[in-house]
């Protein structure tokens, strides 16, 4: 049995045959959880796989917010990026980091009650997840599940606890194995009240998170990596000879926090790039969070601020009918790339295992003039930034600067020195390795 908490996770899983590899000598039930119904409409069936789709109303996402608070109130002193998000919750913001998030008085209310049932053992606080476990478990018998894998994004949704809960108290014979589908999910969005038989992380610094923040035996962790990312590298190195150097694309992508904020980086870069590096085509990508936000703009801004003539047009059309494109797209995407931008996200990491030199774009905690800058603060920063083939920029000059010296220079990315991530061997046979270690 496989639970998925977002379509991103479930794309990787499905599109790189990984969900049909686990189904192969075990029958397979899948199940997506989702926290909107537009996203079930199109996951009942992918690759020919049958997903049961479970939503989870406004109830069930506040039981679980509750949760997830009162796990990083306790767990602050471990995470600076719990911390934040406690403070950020205090401030009545919902979107994290956003300078333009407007208060909102109901984001605060499961903060207050986590303070309260912080003072109570996990055990006797755990009665509010009872109707989430319920609901995700309605129709499923674990007696005639050997293992449960959890593929999760982290964050206050996050459903460890709820499976581990009902585990627990129906079964001994059914495992439970976490395999975080991020970088970062450890240090800033997991909650493991109960810990799983298994843990698979990205690499070294997962296997570090996990134990000091979390407190998870290091003997449960193993490196198992990312279906998404062995993919990507493995289709880049095999179209390699086919890429055309002429081809001097520059490739800007979004995050999923503060979208006002890419788009001023964004029309900075191009500036740059168009009085120096006038041949190259410089793209942009918005994160699928930031879709609609990204037509709002379109529609809103001047002419001059348009960023329309930059986006694909298959990322058009899969913003216009809200769906994400195919992993094949992004192997052409990267393949003739020269450079990356990105506002300290995920695609930071994955260009540098990818052989692509990249721009992060720092941010300060809480988007407060007087906060910390974010490569300064958190923790799954601290050597993202000193890896070589990475410039961090805080302003235009700083960006004008780093895209010269990326450019002008041919850097050696050394991916061994990379310890966010696991390059051995391939994802399938270690995510294989981890559930039969675990049975």
């Amino acid at each position: 049995m496989v639970f998925f908490d977002h379509i991103l996770t479930l794309r990787s899983y499905s599109e790189t045959n990984e969900l049909i590899s686990l189904g192969e000598n075990k029958d397979l039930y899948i199940i997506f959880v989702a926290s909107d119904r537009r996203v079930l409409i199109n996951t009942n069936t992918l690759n020919g796989l049958r997903i049961h789709g479970i939503y989870l109303n406004r109830i069930y996402q506040f039981l679980l917010n509750i949760n997830s608070t009162r796990y990083w109130i306790l767990k602050k002193s471990k995470s600076r990026s719990f911390e934040s998000r406690i403070r950020s919750i205090r401030m009545g913001r919902r979107e994290f980091y956003e300078s333009n998030s407007k208060f909102n008085f109901k984001a605060p209310t499961s903060l207050w009650i986590g303070y309260l049932l912080s003072f109570m053992s996990f055990n006797r606080m755990s009665v509010i997840l009872k109707p989430v476990v319920k609901k995700l478990f309605a129709d499923i018998d674990l007696d005639n599940v050997d293992t449960v894998l959890y593929v999760g994004t982290g964050g206050s949704l996050f459903l460890s606890d709820c499976i581990a809960l009902q585990i627990q108290r129906t079964t001994e014979n059914t495992k439970y194995i976490f395999n975080s589908e991020n970088w970062d999910n450890l240090p800033s969005k997991a909650v493991f009240n109960l810990h799983p038989d298994r843990l698979g992380v990205w690499g070294k610094k997962g296997i570090k998170y996990a134990a000091q923040i979390h407190g998870v035996d290091e003997s449960k962790i193993r490196s198992v990596g990312s279906p998404r990312v062995d993919y990507l590298a493995s289709e880049m190195k095999s179209n390699s000879m086919q890429v055309n150097e002429d081809n001097l694309k520059v490739l800007f992508m979004g995050g999923s926090l503060d979208f006002h904020r890419d788009v001023t980086f964004f029309l900075e870069s191009r500036e740059i790039l168009s009085e120096r590096y006038y041949d190259y085509e410089l793209l942009y990508l918005p994160h699928p969070k930031n879709y609609l936000k990204y037509q709002a703009w379109n529609i809103n801004e001047q002419k001059s601020d348009s960023i329309q003539g930059e986006i694909d047009e298959l990322i058009k059309l899969c913003i216009e009918k809200e769906q994400l494109p195919s992993l094949e797209f992004y192997v052409k995407l990267f393949s003739d790339c020269k450079l990356t931008l990105s506002p300290l996200s995920t695609m930071n990491l994955e260009s540098l295992l990818y052989g692509i030199p990249t721009i992060a774009l720092d941010f300060r905690e809480n988007a407060l003039p007087t906060s910390p800058w974010a490569t300064e603060y958190f923790e799954h920063f601290s050597e993202l930034i000193n890896y070589s083939g990475v410039k961090i920029a805080r302003s235009k000059d700083e960006l004008a600067k780093a895209v010269y010296f990326l450019l002008d220079s041919r850097i050696i990315i050394r991916r061994e020195e990379i310890l966010d991530y696991d390059l051995d061997k391939n994802f399938r046979n270690k995510l294989l390795s981890l559930i039969c270690y675990t049975i």
